[in-house]
């Protein structure tokens, strides 16, 4: 939803969240789009769940009897480079955790910052509601 994300960026956003139960890898490619993109930090928080944290009584119980994870986790930390900072981390639960320095945002910022020297209103517009 790249309006969407450009509403967040226009904003001046500085930590993005991404959380998601996607486990792919395709998801990881996109967190390093977003954190390229808007030059901002992001938290992606990942669920990592086992079958056996339902309760007996969870009516699908019986799907996922010979099931033992069901979301394998993936969060991650990055920088508004689009290295990361922590993670992945699949298969596990665990916290992450990374130092944020708020000068990487001006630093990267200046090399790319789409509402910044890049964004042009004379042209293009964002508007919500009906014309």
């Amino acid at each position: 939803m790249p309006l969407a994300r450009f509403s967040l960026y226009e904003s001046g956003v500085e930590i993005y969240i991404g959380s998601t139960a996607d486990d792919g890898d395709a998801w990881q490619a996109t967190l390093v789009h977003i954190a390229r993109e808007s030059r901002a930090f992001v938290v992606a928080p990942a669920h990592f769940q086992r079958a056996s944290a339902y309760p007996e009584d969870f009516p699908l119980r019986a799907e996922l009897a010979d099931v033992d994870v069901i979301g394998r986790g993936g969060s991650a930390i990055l920088g508004p480079d689009g290295a990361y900072l922590a993670g992945p981390l699949y298969d596990e639960e665990a916290i992450l955790y990374a130092e944020l320095e708020p000068a990487r945002l001006y630093e990267e910022r200046q090399r790319f910052d789409p509402a910044g020297h890049y964004h042009r209103p004379d042209l293009l517009g964002l508007r919500f509601g009906a014309p």
